[in-house]
């Protein structure tokens, strides 16, 4: 087992010697991990924009600040450097060496904050963009509103004569469409009541038995076709580009828990399990 300097030592070897001042546009949903063995968390905190001062150059591709934590520094709110969503930091960073499945720049480990409240017209652009809401239009929906920290689509739609959610995958990172995501659903919510019935069914089949093991002992055993009444649609998750799509049933037979039904246009209903 490695201890806390040779873990420091590991995490430097990833950056570039050389550190650089930018100013960085902070998105959300900044967060830490660690992996099992390790003693030192690692923070990581999205970026909208850098921009490069020895350069002037504005980069806007996909990349996360970073920099290790301890126990104690981890449970703070500050995290050491105090950062917060979509606001503006003048930054000494090192950027990160390029490997086989990251390239050089996205991960910018911070080493000091040089300045806060920061005015740049660029990134102020940027985040401007940003806050500006982005809907999408879908029969049978309420207009679908883009989480851009997440690159979903999110909103109300019909299925089989019910409200539930909609989440739906962008076309790509930071991109402001869901072309792929909306054909499908448009596929599922034409014939929902035809859906409906299958994915109950299907649930029925693969999940009862596991139901009844959760029943009292003094519980009627219950059959397939009283699973199949007892679920009712609560969200529909698209997020490939290939039909694949995941629907959420709520019920009242695994105390709170909710079934996962996964499936495609092209194969049908493939997998039902037991979900959060």
């Amino acid at each position: 087992m490695i201890n806390e300097q040779q873990e420091r030592k590991k995490f430097c070897s990833r950056f570039s010697p050389n550190s650089q001042e930018v100013l960085v546009l902070t998105q959300e949903r900044g967060g830490c991990g660690r992996s099992g063995k390790d003693l030192l968390w690692e923070m990581y905190f999205p970026v909208l924009g850098v921009l490069h001062l020895a350069s002037g150059q504005l980069s806007t591709t996909p990349c996360h600040l970073c920099w290790q934590l301890t126990d104690e520094e981890c449970k703070t709110p500050e995290r050491i450097f105090d950062l917060h969503d979509l606001s503006i930091y003048h930054l000494r960073v090192h950027s990160c060496l390029p490997t086989s499945y990251i390239a050089e720049g996205a991960h910018l480990w911070v080493t000091e904050v040089l300045g806060r409240n920061c005015q740049e017209p660029r990134l102020e652009a940027l985040l401007t963009d940003y806050q500006t809401p982005v809907l999408l239009e879908v029969d049978g929906c309420t207009p679908l509103t883009l989480d851009k920290s997440l690159d979903i689509f999110q909103g109300k739609g019909t299925w089989a004569g019910q409200e539930c959610s909609i989440l739906l995958n962008t076309d790509a990172e930071r991109v402001h469409t869901a072309d792929h995501a909306v054909i499908t659903l448009q596929s599922l919510l034409v014939n929902s009541s035809m859906w409906d019935q299958n994915a109950r069914q299907f649930a029925a089949e693969e999940l009862v038995e596991f139901a009844n093991d959760w029943q009292e002992e003094d519980v009627l055993e219950i059959t397939a076709d009283e699973f199949a009444q007892r679920i009712s649609i609560s969200e529909i998750s698209i997020f490939s580009e290939n039909g694949e799509f995941e629907l959420y049933y709520d019920d009242d037979l695994f105390y709170g828990h909710t079934i996962l039904i996964s499936g495609s246009l092209t194969d049908g209903f493939s997998n039902a399990t037991i979900a959060g």
